[in-house]
């Protein structure tokens, strides 16, 4: 009789006590359904993981696959830590690399690319948003992140160090090694992510909401008007 490492999972499972969830598509065979898989293993995720979710292109620039070793290492204590990454897939490399890691490992979830209107419940259902871009422009993640008060953590460049202040409303890394670091503050201390999932909120509230966008929109309208009549 042939026994499919599905069942054989399932029933270990049982046997200590976990839930298991039944996945359409998942035959435990080279038929398996990975789309499928993906997409449940996103709605599955539990009260009591703790995600740290990864959105963006999936392009060398963002750097997507930086996170990995860290929170594979991260799992081993922690085995409440998930790693969520979605994105339009840019760079093939990225996607198979990605679609191989999710395969293997437990933590990693590749949840393809999530539709702009699913998105909300995305960063809803994440603890922790990173942003591992080693260049980019403003960081729409991060202000779409800080508008529903989730704690980030960071590349430190120029442009994130202009939103994020280190500590207060958020978190910055120069290396990998501080990565870790600071992921494991985040899952340790209720406090830290409490005080940084408030005061990004705030900051996207006071600088960066609708109202105060079109308030600077206005006044460098007024200024530009100020100048004309000057010259008149």
């Amino acid at each position: 009789m042939l026994f499919r490492s599905v069942d054989l999972l399932k029933g270990i499972g049982k046997l200590i006590g976990l839930k298991a969830v039944d996945v359409p598509g998942a035959t435990g065979y080279y038929d398996t359904d990975y789309d499928a898989k993906a997409r449940y293993a996103v709605e599955s995720l539990k009260k009591d993981d703790f995600v740290f979710y990864l959105p963006g292109p999936l392009q060398k620039i963002k750097d997507p696959l930086f996170p990995i070793e860290s929170m594979k290492k991260l799992h081993e204590t922690y085995p409440q830590v998930k790693f969520v990454v979605s994105g339009t897939p840019v760079e093939k490399s990225i996607v198979n690399r990605l679609t191989t890691l999710s395969k293997k490992f437990e933590c990693i979830i590749y949840a393809k690319n999530i539709p702009r209107k699913n998105m909300y419940a995305a960063y809803r259902d994440s603890d922790v948003v990173l942003n591992c871009a080693k260049s980019e422009g403003m960081p729409t993640a991060i202000l779409e992140s800080m508008q529903l008060g989730k704690a980030v953590l960071a590349h430190k460049i120029e442009s994130t160090e202009a939103i994020i202040q280190h500590g207060s409303n958020g978190l910055l890394y120069k290396n990998e090694s501080k990565f870790y670091q600071l992921t494991e503050r985040l899952l340790t201390s209720k406090r830290l992510k409490s005080r940084l999932e408030k005061n990004a909120y705030e900051t996207y509230r006071f600088y960066y909401s609708n109202k105060q966008e079109t308030q600077r929109i206005l006044g460098v309208y007024e200024k530009a008007v100020e100048v004309h009549k000057r010259r008149g």
